[in-house]
């Protein structure tokens, strides 16, 4: 291949690239962002903080137990729902809200 059939591929090969650079993209289609709000809600949101509120509420009396009787199965209790809370809020701590 000789230099000028280097340059001429190497033209046609950036001329392609311009083209398809710079060629239209087709019409996005409308995407619903209310729908996709509701489903994250419904399937996430929600149902998350209502798992970290059993999870909290199970901390809180497994606590109290070992509080009113110190014993080794009432820590082993409360170490179990602190890990349960734990990993209740670990599924919604990524969310974020306010202004």
């Amino acid at each position: 291949m000789g230099l000028t059939d280097q340059i001429l591929s190497r033209c046609a090969a950036m001329a392609l690239a311009v083209a398809v650079l710079c060629a239209p993209e087709p019409a996005a289609a409308e995407y619903d962002h209310a729908a996709f709000a509701r489903r994250a809600l419904e399937q996430h949101i929600i149902p998350g903080y209502r798992r970290f509120l059993v999870a909290a509420d199970a901390q809180d009396a497994a606590v109290a137990a070992l509080c009113a009787a110190p014993r080794d199965a009432t820590l082993a209790s409360a170490r179990q729902s602190f890990g349960a809370a734990l990993d209740a809020w670990g599924r919604i701590e990524h969310l974020r809200f306010g202004p």
